[in-house]
């Protein structure tokens, strides 16, 4: 089983349960706090983390494969995404000049 956008699912839930938990605490504990700035640093570091798994790794989701092979025990299902390869041209260029 498979989910697509995992990680960013799992980045939103991470901020939510942040600002729930914090209010929460606050609320058990009769802390004030500032619900703006709560949800401004939430928000900052949720879009900190987006970037930075942005700029992670690139791979090339359009080249996909899904393979699935067993053993005498188990299953196993794999999910095969290859790196960007940026190819340099190896071709070289020879001129002529006829006089």
């Amino acid at each position: 089983m498979y989910v697509n956008y995992a990680t960013d699912i799992s980045l939103m839930l991470g901020g939510l349960i942040n600002i729930v938990g914090y209010i929460i605490m606050s609320l058990i504990i009769d802390l004030e706090i500032n619900i703006f700035l709560l949800f401004l640093n939430t928000f900052i570091s949720v879009l900190i983390s987006f970037i930075i798994k942005f700029f992670d790794i690139m791979l090339d989701y359009k080249s996909i494969e899904r393979v699935s092979f067993e053993d005498d025990e188990n299953y196993y299902y794999v999910k095969i995404v290859p790196k960007i390869t940026f190819f340099r041209s190896n071709k070289t260029i020879k001129r002529f000049y006829i006089k």
